[in-house]
This record gives structure tokens, sequence and C-alpha cells, in this order.
């Protein structure tokens, strides 16, 4: 009797089950711009064997094989390879297949992890603001940023890998300085490109700066970017846009090129009609993925050899779909992680591991590092830094970042050694976090030791 009712239990379970499903992956620890991989697993539960493609969701990933047939109730493996770009911590790269007994649906799949940014600070980039390039337009100046990192040790900018044409990028003389001016030619309407620049370290080979800029021409788009805000499925999701020559002279709309958007476009008159005047109307369809929509429009304007750039962005949902708000966390991780349980006094953490140690304590005799930390919801690792002198170049000594233990009884303690220490040197060392978003955050300042 129990094995015929385990029999129908399992038989009705089965029957539950979607014909293919999948098993993400985890691709682990990297820096930004790298390619990682990572194996998926597709499982046919079905009685019959299918043919299944795959394909990545996102721009420059790739799954390997591309099609495979799976037998029934058997697993087949996939390849993802994801192009982390310019990722910074928790990342998801999403691939997904179809088969041949359901076409119309796709079966998703993950491949994540976490990515290192190189560089301190924010993402790196130079916002130019509006930049005038129509008739009677001045020559706009150059502008830089320094980048620098504490990971390495003499972190240097060697040669300009890629940039877009209309850019002219040199590094400074201090090798840490990208300087970067537009050309004449530079295209009209949003710039959000990014240059890359080789290292010397071989962690990160590359860095990448985003170049943002709002580029005026003569003829000025009324908005830009266009925001659509929240779609749903069957509505009229629709935007005008008047373009306007400054001149006030009339223009020729050329071929519209549409990236990443399902959309119709259709240019007419203004409304008054105006010498100079045409609107842009803009419809995002309905085979448009459902999701956030961020995409480009686009505009070739032949009397000007010129093309003019939209952005267009928004959010497509399910007719019915319900919307809910929620609270932004940025400020939490500000102010959650990173305060230690009582002030951090480093002239007492920093020690000198010259007598016995017990068992909790590294072994060695170089300085010891202690410190706790009662909130570590957002952080992902500890970093220890280390300089010769105060103010002098700190760069990062721990080769494995130390992983939080999240205590549930109170404050969690951690404490490490440095045994590359030189007996009677005199080292300065602070303490920084990296969060589970990415950023950075010191947890303690400087503070001196004499290794013993």
């Amino acid at each position: 009797m129990l094995p015929m009712l385990f029999a129908t239990l399992f038989a009705a379970a089965q029957a539950q089950l979607p014909s293919l499903t999948a098993e993400p992956c985890d691709f682990g620890e990297t820096y930004q711009l790298s390619a990682v991989h990572c194996t998926a697993a597709y499982t046919n539960n079905s009685e019959k064997p299918m043919r299944v493609a795959a394909q990545a969701a996102m721009q420059f990933d790739k799954v390997a094989p591309a099609t495979v047939s799976i037998a029934p109730h058997s697993t087949a493996y996939f390849e993802l390879t994801a192009n982390v770009e310019n990722d910074r911590g928790h990342a998801e790269h999403f691939f997904y297949a179809v088969s041949d007994a359901d076409t119309g649906l796709k079966v998703y799949t993950k491949a994540s992890g976490f990515v290192v940014p190189l560089l301190d600070g924010p993402a790196p980039q130079i916002d130019f603001g509006v930049v005038g390039m129509g008739s009677g337009a001045t020559e706009q100046a150059p502008k830089s940023i320094t980048l620098d990192t504490h990971e390495v040790a003499g972190f240097r900018l060697q040669s300009i890998v890629k940039a877009p044409v209309y850019l002219d990028c040199k590094i400074g003389d201090d090798g840490r300085t990208l300087i970067v001016s537009f050309k004449p030619n530079a295209p009209w309407g949003i710039v959000g490109e990014y240059v890359v620049v080789s290292t010397n370290t071989p962690k990160q080979p590359t860095v990448s700066v985003r170049i943002k800029a709002d580029v005026h021409g003569d003829v000025v788009p009324g908005e830009n970017p266009i925001q659509f805000g929240i779609m749903r499925l069957g509505n009229k999701n629709e935007s005008l846009i008047q373009l306007k020559a400054l001149s006030g002279k009339d223009f020729k709309v050329g071929k519209i090129n549409l990236e990443r958007l399902h959309a119709e476009t259709e240019v007419k008159p203004c409304i008054p009609a105006a010498i100079g005047c045409n609107t842009l109307h803009l419809s995002i369809l309905d085979t448009q993925p459902l999701g956030m929509v961020s995409g480009r429009v686009s505009i070739e304007l032949p009397e000007y050899d010129r093309q003019l750039n939209l952005v267009v962005g928004g959010l497509l949902l399910k007719k019915d779909a319900i919307v809910k708000d929620l609270k932004e966390t940025d400020a939490q991780q500000q102010s959650a992680v990173t305060t230690p349980s009582n002030t951090v006094d480093l002239r007492m953490a920093l020690r000198n591991a010259t007598k016995p140690v017990d068992s909790t304590t590294p072994p060695g005799n170089g300085p010891l590092l202690k410190w706790s930390v009662a909130n570590e919801d957002f952080v992902y690792g500890y970093i220890i830094y280390r300089s010769a002198t105060e103010g002098g170049a700190y760069s990062r000594v721990n080769a494995e970042f130390i992983y939080p233990q999240k205590s549930e009884t109170g404050a969690s303690t951690y404490q490490w050694r440095d045994s590359s220490t030189v007996p009677g040197h005199e080292y300065w060392y602070y303490i920084g976090v990296l969060k589970q978003n990415g950023a950075r955050q010191d947890l303690t300042g400087p503070q001196k030791v004499v290794a013993k």
C-alpha cells in the first residue's frame, strides 16, 4: 500500500514540474572588464526527448553549446560566459533557453558572482554637461580625471585602448590622469560612452571612464533623455519630442535608427507649424521586452551631416502588474555598515605578536590587528592597507578579503597578522570595507606601529 502511495505522490509531483527547468551557477569573484565562466544545468522533466536552444539575454554575453538534445529525465550543461564590463559588487547575468516542446516559453537561468572594482571611489566619469557644437560655438576646453587605487602599489595608466572617434584622449604626465576633449565632428544629443585605458596591473589590465555630455548643435530636442516612466502593455505608450533648429532654418530628418527599442517613429510638422520645427512621434510597441526599457533613437540630419542621439528610458509592465514603493537602502549602507561597535583605537588594535598566542590568534610575529563591527549587513569583506609613512601611498596587504562572520550574539571580532614586515621598521595601517554594492569605505583612520 505504501509503495503505491509513494509512487502516486511522485507521479503527481512530476506532473507539476515544468517540462524544462534550470539551475543557476556562480562565477565567484572577479575584477571589472573581465569575462567569467560557469556551468548551468537544464533538466528535461518530461517523458519525451527535447531539443533546447540557449541564448544570452544580455549583450556581449555568450552561451555554449547553442543547442542540445536532452533525453527524458536527463540534464544537459551549458557554459555561460558573462562579460562583467563595469559591473560593481554583486552581479547577475541572465540567460534563457527555449525547447521544441514549448517554443513560447523562455526558461531563464543566471550566472552570478561578485565584481571587484580596481579603482578607489565611485565609478569614474567625466561630465561635460552641455557642450555647444553649433555654429559660432567656442572651442570646448578639455576635462580630466585622476584615477587611483590602493589595491596595488605604483598604479599607472599606460595607453588608450578604446575611445569614440569624436573624442581626443591622452594620459597626463603623472601617469594617472586621463584628459579628454571633444572634436568638432561629435554627434549631437546625449553622449554616454566609455574610454578604456590599459593599466600596469595584472589584477585588472584595463579600466574604463564614462564620458557624459549633452551635445547641442543647431537642432535641439525639446527633451533628452526621454523618460516614459511606467508603461503598461495595451496602453498607448507614446511621446512627442519637438526638434527645433536654433538658426530658424528648415531641416530634413533622414533615417531613424533604434537601439534596444521595439518602437514606431514618425516625423510630422510641429503644431502650430513653424519654420525649423518638426515633431518626432515615438511609440513603444507591445513587443518590447518587459522590464526596464533603456534604448537610443539616432536621427540622421543630412543637411548637417550629423546624427542626433536621444536616450529613452522607462519601465514596461503587464497590464495588471502591481507596483510597490520600495525604500532606498543607500542611506542605511552609509551609516549601518562601517561603524564599529565602539570607537576603534588602532594604537591598541595594532599589536606586536611577541607574546605566546592562543588558538584563536593568527600565528607569527608580525603586527596583529584586531577590530570589531556591530552591523555587517552590507559588508562584503575587509581590506588591510599599509604604508611606510602616515601620508604616504597606502596599498592593500591582505591577499584575500576578510569575509564577515556576522555574529548573531553581538559585534563580530576579527584578528589579522601582517607577516610581511621587517622587525624594527615603522608601518602605518588602516582598515577598509568593501560593500556588497562594490563601494569602498574606510573603517578606521591610519595608525602607526613599529614591528618587533
